[in-house]
């Protein structure tokens, strides 16, 4: 049994288990539903099963999971953010849980290119952020919110309590100072960002509404130098308050 395998019996049971059995038969669908062709699966995969290949000599990425809330939600982030910055989604069936998306190419990640996480690469990603946050969403009740994604720190689980009861005070703070929301990627971390041509793109946008400088966290990874420099060059605000406490 593969890694990704016993993570998707690990998450959906029964229903997990069904559903890698019934893979090759999704597969062999969506490939004649949408004249697909050369797929292959990605080296590493996380909860979505990807493949690499081409509709009509287009390249493309095809991914297919089982949490289709999660799946409706991206497609829609990716819908809402075109031309501000992502790769491009052709089809959704969201009954098979299934998304049909543009492959950048070369496809080169911002980890890859940068691996010391430079000052480039935090200029790339402020430019990009900003821009995906100037997206219009005209129905923001469709996303979850940053207050709904933080209410888990409401329930009690597998984190040391101090650690908990210190996350429970910034969420405190946080909820307490939020400013005018956008619709946040969620997940915008070094890998999340491809190279198509010479433009950055991101992929696998998350779709939650919120303060723009909710964000930095999914790419900041050295806070006493990177913080202060996203502030001075992004325009998002001071966030050294809350990341000193």
């Amino acid at each position: 049994m593969t890694d990704f395998e016993q993570k998707i019996i690990n998450i959906f049971g029964s229903r997990g288990q069904k559903w890698l059995v019934n893979l090759p038969n999704l597969v062999a669908l969506l490939a004649n539903k949408w004249n697909l062709s050369g797929l292959q699966m990605i080296e590493r995969l996380s909860f979505n099963y990807v493949m690499t290949g081409y509709q009509n000599n287009l390249p493309i990425i095809l991914k297919i999971g089982l949490d289709y809330d999660a799946l409706r939600k991206e497609a829609e982030a990716l819908r809402i953010y075109k031309g501000f910055g992502v790769v491009e989604i052709y089809e959704h069936a969201p009954e098979k849980g299934a998304l049909l998306l543009e492959r950048a190419i070369p496809g080169i990640s911002l980890k890859t290119h940068y691996p010391n996480q430079s000052t480039k690469a935090l200029d790339i990603i402020c430019k990009l952020m900003t821009s995906l946050h100037q997206a219009p969403v005209t129905e923001p009740g469709n996303f979850y919110s940053i207050r709904d994604w933080l209410s888990y720190l409401d329930q009690d689980g597998p984190m040391p309590q101090i650690h908990l009861e210190k996350a429970r005070k910034l969420k405190k703070r946080l909820l307490e100072s939020l400013g005018q929301p956008v619709l946040l990627h969620g997940d915008l971390h070094y890998e999340n960002i491809l190279l198509k041509g010479t433009q950055w793109l991101a992929i696998d946008p998350k779709g939650i509404m919120g303060e723009s400088n909710c964000d930095i966290w999914s790419f900041i990874r050295e806070p006493a130098s990177e913080i202060p420099y996203v502030d001075r060059v992004g325009g998002h605000g001071d966030c050294t308050d809350i990341s000193s406490a």
